[in-house]
């Protein structure tokens, strides 16, 4: 492998009405409807993971910042990423 870059994005959905409970367990109907909003692809999250073989590390940006990955939080996120990408 010498440069791949994989991005997803994802949209916020914000549901206004949740529906409760099912009215059919097989067929995983819901009791009632729910109404939800989509919000703009502008206000959307957007991950890229590139891998190089001239990258020599880790490294993750957020909003364009360098992150601490020895910091605790950052780093249990990253190595679920990175079990994720190796299996």
């Amino acid at each position: 492998m010498s440069h791949e870059a994989v991005t997803a994005v994802g949209t916020s959905n914000i549901a206004l009405i949740k529906y409760w409970g099912k009215r059919d367990e097989k067929l995983i109907l819901p009791t009632n409807t729910s109404i939800s909003l989509t919000l703009d692809e502008n206000l959307s999250a957007r991950t890229t993971v590139l891998f190089s073989d001239k990258i020599k590390k880790d490294t993750f940006y957020l909003n364009g910042q360098l992150q601490d990955l020895s910091d605790k939080e950052v780093g249990e996120k990253f190595e679920i990423v990175n079990r994720i990408i190796v299996n």
